[in-house]
């Protein structure tokens, strides 16, 4: 070794111990006299430093009064004495701290008891300065236990701070004590630090821990020698010699000569058939068999991960460092692992399915102490713990390397690889989701909506027109209130007293707006807010949220409730197949006919929330009514839209809040609104047809053709009438129309003449600004929600088509020929229209001979597609210069 060795021929100098270094000398004194000889310094230098404090406080009052007298003489600022007394203040807590320094020192220093030295390094990160052990005296007296020197012991330390004074430098400085270097915490590295704050590896850690035991105990002096330092040279060439040495026991043990490989297998085996089973049982509705088997799963990976611990700790630790058996070894722990807790989560969700399929859903919806939201708390209560399971188990599985499992089991981890991260994903929208549904239910407050009926059958840009609307409060899941009002929005209509004017459309049926045609724009949060404003101004209460539904998912709850009876009221039955005929029909009747038009819809609605909540005491009937909602939303059949910035954010990320959306390459949206067409567009058959040319110089014109077909039957009151619909295309902003054909507007004498009163709509100037009208087209243009809207006319009668065409030039290019970018992207996004049916949806992209797509997106997209609209698409291809 390097280091400095002790002399093994003296025994006293095995007794010594490091007291200080002054300049670069060591001075040892027996160890059984530190503790009195120690007394003896702290007391003489005490009366010499307290002399000297003395001293300089008296020099220092002495020029603070000089300074006072001049200041009174020559009227020197206040704040010149200010600070002279600022100063006397500061140097009086710097030595009081000093002070307080060094009696934390000197307690360490002595252990009356024993009079033991127990370290000396506090001393050496301690400065001892002049007036710091004077005003140590003033805060703490000598210890009475300090046992008096004698007169050996005094001689020999004058004889030893003699030698050292006479090397001393004479100055009233502070003197700093030198530290060995490894002392100073601010000259370790990062790793030190860090393995410093997390703690000793496995493998240091039985190492070290003797050695700072022996450290503790030893009498041996320090002289400035770590034996920590001395442990790491030999933790590694302990570590190299165990990864040397032990492979051959590993490698026994792994190749099962122990028997453990096949008694963990065999084990692992019947722990994987039990969670498989648990799975089996929990699709057939049977979840106390589910838990059991979740259970008996928990067991068995635990009874396997005993068999594997009652290895040495050593050789399971080193296995993953030998070669090829090593991962293997890994790889099955983690298995083990993840079925662990994939077996735990199992059994929570179990438990969870157990208690909700007992409980009666009917009496908890109507039950304002408990209500429904009691439910979504049990459920949140599950899905919390079971998510930690899933995340333990997505960490242990992505961790398997594939190629250590056997060929006919890859598939299988390789397939728990990719769904583990969709179900941890899934786990943390429900548990999300549960979290907002207890807020929108009213779960700690009670919360009021306005319910919009939009009926599509006659469609407009947000799902259909709004004949009816309610106004339902709800607490804690519990319906406590729903006012339909009998005459429908027209009750609320006619209480409106500001008179503006409607948008220029629609003035083909009222130059009055008002709430009924209130959801003029397609996106969904700026119509909700408009209809709030007119219903708020026609005397109706502040609500926290407006949402809106169409018949179609009134007629899929039938479904799941069954029919209602409602002839004692209205001498019918209710079901999903004559739900629009006998209600909806009804319910739009004019105001001028009944005024008790929707009386049917507010009778109805109680009763159909009645029997769906009792039909949801079967967990097959819960998971179809879950799955019909899931399903209208995804569909945007049910629109919803929150005052509340953070509920609204939750629906818009979950696509239900029924925003246009934005994208930096092409775009359409085509949006329907029936303007005194009748309740026909159920009736209607719609093709859109969308091609899109990229030319040489990479620039992209559009063509959009749509063709509807009236398949309306002549003989229902509804339905032969001709659609008349003003249909708005949403581009890319900056497209430019170059074309248009087809395209039907009414005569000007069937539009209605605003009152000389009305004034234009601020909100709807905001959103929609000017527009434009082409003459030779009559194309109306405007941009809208970053989109460049183009708008027209089409006329369809019973029996017949219509066709019209736009074509316009894209804002950008495609570019694979600058120096920085031999590639491009062309990407399209389509948005479905609220409440439409179903319309069919045709796109090709055409390439240029110098170019060619290399990628695309969705799988198997090759630059065109038909498909129906049922939701947004979205489509993607990555272009190269052909070669």
């Amino acid at each position: 070794m390097t280091r400095k060795q002790l002399p093994k021929n003296k025994s006293t100098k095995s007794e010594v111990v490091h007291i200080s270094q002054k300049q670069g000398r060591e001075a040892e004194v027996p160890h059984s006299n530190v503790l009195d000889l120690r007394s003896i310094v702290a007391k003489k230098e005490v009366e010499q430093k307290r002399a000297e404090r003395i001293r300089q406080e008296a020099v220092l009052k002495q020029e603070l009064g000089g300074t006072v007298q001049r200041s009174n003489q020559k009227k020197t600022s206040f704040f010149t004495l200010r600070r002279e007394q600022k100063a006397l203040k500061k140097l009086k807590k710097k030595q009081h701290r000093q002070a307080t320094q060094l009696t934390a020192v000197l307690e360490k220093q002595h252990t009356p008891e024993t009079k033991e030295y127990v370290s000396s390094e506090p001393v050496v990160e301690t400065e001892l300065n002049e007036g710091l052990l004077e005003t140590l005296e003033q805060t703490e007296k000598p210890s009475a236990s300090h046992i008096a020197p004698s007169a050996d012991e005094v001689a020999f330390w004058t004889e030893t701070h003699a030698a050292e004074e006479t090397s001393k430098k004479k100055s009233t400085k502070l003197k700093k004590i030198k530290k060995p270097k490894k002392e100073k915490p601010l000259r370790k590295d990062k790793k030190k630090l860090k393995k410093e704050k997390e703690g000793p590896s496995f493998w240091e850690r039985p190492l070290r821990d003797t050695l700072v035991e022996k450290a503790k105990k030893s009498t041996l002096p320090s002289l400035g020698f770590s034996f920590t330092r001395v442990g790491k040279p030999l933790i590694g060439f302990a570590l190299l010699a165990l990864i040397f040495v032990l492979p051959a026991s590993v490698s026994a043990m792994l190749n099962g000569s122990s028997n453990l490989e096949s008694v963990v297998t065999q084990t692992a085996e019947d722990a994987f058939n039990h969670l498989q089973q648990g799975g089996e049982h929990i699709q057939a509705m049977d979840f106390e068999a589910a838990e059991s088997e979740f259970m008996t799963a928990v067991d068995v990976f635990g009874q396997a991960q005993d068999e594997i611990d009652q290895v040495n700790a050593v050789v399971l630790a080193l296995a993953k460092y030998v070669p090829g058996k090593g991962k293997t070894f890994e790889t099955g722990r983690n298995l083990l692992r993840a079925g662990e807790q994939l077996a735990e989560a199992g059994e929570q969700v179990s438990k969870a399915l157990a208690v909700l399929s007992t409980v009666d859903v009917s009496a908890v919806a109507q039950d304002e102490n408990q209500g429904v939201t009691s439910l979504l708390v049990l459920i949140h209560s599950a899905l919390d713990p079971t998510l930690r399971n899933v995340i333990a188990a997505n960490t242990y599985v992505s961790e398997i390397t594939l190629s250590t499992i056997p060929e006919d089991k890859q598939d299988l981890v390789k397939k728990a690889q990719d769904s583990l991260p969709i179900v941890q994903r899934e786990m943390e929208n429900a548990l999300s989701l549960t979290e907002t549904l207890l807020e929108v239910l009213g779960h700690e407050e009670s919360k009021r909506y306005l319910v919009l009926f939009q009926n599509n059958h006659e469609l407009r840009p947000t799902g259909g027109f709004i004949g009816s609307l309610a106004l339902l409060d709800i607490s804690q899941g519990v319906v406590t209130s729903l006012d339909v009002p009998a005459g429908g929005v027209y009750d609320v209509a006619g209480q409106l007293s500001e008179q503006v004017l409607s948008p220029g459309p629609l003035r083909l049926v009222n130059p009055h707006w008002n709430i009924q045609d209130a959801n003029w724009f397609p996106h969904f949060p700026s119509s909700a807010q408009k209809v709030l404003s007119f219903y708020e101004k026609s005397g109706g209460v502040t609500v926290d949220g407006v949402i809106t539904l169409i018949p179609r998912v009134i007629e899929d709850l039938l479904r799941v409730s069954g029919p209602i009876d409602l002839t004692e009221e209205f001498g019918v039955i209710i079901d999903a197949d004559n739900f629009y005929d006998e209600v909806q029909v009804r319910a739009e009747e004019k105001f001028d006919v009944t005024t008790e038009s929707k009386r049917i819809i507010g009778e109805m609605t109680p009763k159909l929330f009645n029997q769906l909540f009792s039909a949801a005491k079967e967990p097959e009937s819960l998971l179809n009514l879950l799955t019909t909602i899931q399903h209208a939303l995804n569909q945007k059949d049910i629109l919803l839209y929150m005052q509340d910035p953070e509920l609204q954010q939750t629906f818009s990320d979950r696509d239900w809040a029924g925003e246009l959306k934005t994208t930096d390459r092409d775009y359409l949206a085509v949006i329907h609104a029936n303007i005194g067409g009748g309740k026909t567009d159920n009736a209607i058959e719609e093709v859109v047809t969308h091609q899109a040319q990229i030319e040489s110089d990479g620039s992209i014109v559009d063509t959009v053709t749509m063709t509807r077909v009236h398949k309306g039957d002549t003989s229902k009151e509804f339905e032969n009438q001709n659609n008349v619909d003003y249909v708005r295309f949403y581009v890319p902003i900056g497209s430019t129309l170059e074309s248009a054909s087809g395209f039907q507007t009414p005569e000007s004498k069937l539009f209605l003449q605003p009152d000389a009163r009305y004034i234009p709509d601020a909100d709807f100037v905001n959103i929609s600004g000017d527009v434009i009208t082409h003459e030779q087209t009559g194309i109306q243009e405007n941009t809208e929600f970053e989109k460049q809207v183009f708008g027209g006319w089409t006329q369809t009668p019973v029996g017949e088509s219509s066709t019209v065409t736009i074509r316009y030039r894209l804002p950008f290019r495609i570019d694979v020929d600058s120096l920085w970018q031999q590639s491009d992207r062309y990407s399209l996004l389509v948005q479905k229209q609220p409440g439409s049916f179903g319309n069919f949806f045709i796109s090709k992209i055409e390439l240029p001979d110098e170019m060619e797509a290399t990628r695309w997106y969705p799988p198997g997209y090759n630059g065109s597609t038909q498909l129906v609209l049922d939701q947004d698409y979205f489509a993607v291809l990555v272009i190269e210069r052909s070669k």
